[in-house]
Formats: C-alpha cells, sequence, structure tokens
C-alpha cells in the first residue's frame, strides 16, 4: 500500500466512530501487513467485530482465516459457521467458499448437490470462481 499509514490512521479513526466496513477494511491492512505492522490476530478480531455487523464479506474473510489457521486457530467448523453467515447476507464468494467445503466434506458432510446449489448461488451473485466451480464436473 502506497500510504499505508495514512490509511491505518483514517480507517482507525472511522472504526473507532462505529463505522464497521472500515472495521473490516482495516482488519485487511492488519492482514496484509502492507505498509503496516503485520498483526494478523487483530485482523481477525476486527472482522469478527464487522461481521457480527452483518458485514458478509467480512464473515467470507473470517472463514477464510479459520480455513486457513491465519491468525485464529484452524478450525474447519468455524470456517464453514463463517462461510454459511456470510452466504446468508448475500456475499457471492462466501457462497463458494461454502460450496468448496461442501464439495470436498470439509468441516461438513460431502455433499455434490448442496456444493453445486452454492456455486450457482455465487455464480448468480458474481462471483467468476463460482461459475468455473459449477463447470466443473
Amino acid at each position: 500500500m502506497k500510504d499505508g499509514p495514512r490509511a491505518l490512521s483514517l480507517f482507525e479513526r472511522a472504526c473507532a466512530d462505529k463505522d464497521d466496513w472500515a472495521c473490516g477494511r482495516l482488519a485487511d491492512l492488519y492482514l496484509d501487513g502492507k505498509g503496516i505492522t503485520h498483526d494478523p490476530g487483530k485482523g481477525a478480531g476486527l472482522l469478527l467485530r464487522s461481521c457480527d455487523a452483518k458485514d458478509g464479506w467480512a464473515c467470507m474473510r473470517l472463514g477464510l482465516l479459520h480455513s486457513e489457521g491465519r491468525g485464529v486457530p484452524r478450525d474447519e467448523k468455524l470456517a464453514v459457521q463463517f462461510s454459511e453467515k456470510a452466504c446468508t447476507l448475500g456475499s457471492a464468494p462466501g457462497c463458494n467458499n461454502l460450496g468448496t467445503y461442501y464439495d470436498g466434506g470439509v468441516g461438513v458432510p460431502r455433499d455434490k448437490a448442496r456444493a453445486r446449489s452454492l456455486f450457482k448461488q455465487a455464480c448468480d451473485g458474481g462471483s467468476e470462481q463460482g461459475c468455473l466451480n459449477l463447470k466443473t464436473p
């Protein structure tokens, strides 16, 4: 990030003013550590706050963190739960991620029909990866 410290300052101020969208974007700065101190634990905490405020994008990212064990303990069941919440909140990438869990039986029983339904929902919502997954037999 070209001006990480400035972005950090602006997002911190907005997050402190209860702007949950800004908290989610602040989380990305901590998770990526580009131009600021890398702190995945702090990033995960901010994503949780945004997810609790019904930010589907933040829930999707939190699901990925739990899937990868990045900033939080690796937990496939939590990855599924956060992806489910993201999908319910309208996050097409969240639906795609949830579909991959069902497709592979990761954190949930394997269910190819459910996976295809989620890939279609993701594709219909604008997820290019969802469309690609839908085309895969």
